[in-house]
């Protein structure tokens, strides 16, 4: 998946190679090592101690869920790539209470879809998104988003949805995700961006963003 993860002195260091069409799953070996990394070993005990006390009881039982859960031969890239950055945000104390926080709420969100769903590891929730001008659809536009703990590297790059709208659709893993457009010849040009939770209570997504300007 070209993915390097890296704590560093004050916070997180996250280096995540752009997604490709032809790689939105990883092996099933590849999801299990991860899910080891979060309910086995010394470093699963150093994780949770770094979970905020708030979320250690919701957390536990989410890693738990996690553990449990079917490993479909292949998994979502985005629930593998997000879940690392769990990992590392949690493994150090350094990191600030608000990402830690964060982590912990997505591990806890991914939990508990992975509990309802037969799918396991698998479960994702279908979300579709429109691309807005003058309250007209606005068409040619890529859509790409980020989890609430990506949100927190900005060396992180956001993923784009496989399409370009209006609409794209796509199938997610449970997350608090910011979406937002841009002009797919000059990224630099963006909408506004939009946070959406999508949990285990969202069984369908519908999101409308403002098209760049």
């Amino acid at each position: 998946m070209g993915l390097k993860l890296a704590i560093i002195a004050t916070g997180l260091s996250v280096v995540v190679s752009a997604q490709q069409p032809d790689n939105r799953f990883v092996s099933a070996d590849t999801a299990r090592n991860l899910i080891n990394q979060l309910t086995q070993g010394p470093l699963s005990s150093q994780i949770r101690l770094n979970v905020p006390a708030e979320s250690r009881l919701d957390f536990s039982k989410a890693v738990g869920w996690l553990g449990q859960a079917r490993i479909p031969d292949q998994v979502p890239a985005s629930l593998v790539r997000s879940l690392r950055v769990d990992v590392a945000l949690l493994s150090s104390e350094r990191n600030s209470a608000t990402s830690r926080k964060a982590a912990a709420d997505d591990v806890i969100w991914k939990g508990e879809l992975c509990r309802i769903s037969p799918a396991g590891l698998g479960a994702t929730i279908p979300v579709s998104v429109r691309t807005l001008a003058a309250n007209a659809e606005s068409k040619g536009w890529e859509v790409v988003y980020k989890t609430a703990p990506e949100m927190e590297d900005p060396k992180i790059p956001p993923t784009p949805f496989p399409a370009f709208s209006s609409p794209t659709n796509d199938a997610l893993p449970a997350a608090l995700y910011h979406f937002w457009a841009r002009d797919p010849k000059q990224p630099t040009r963006v909408g506004q961006s939009r946070q959406v939770p999508i949990n285990s209570r969202t069984p369908t997504v519908t999101v409308d963003l403002v098209a760049p300007q």
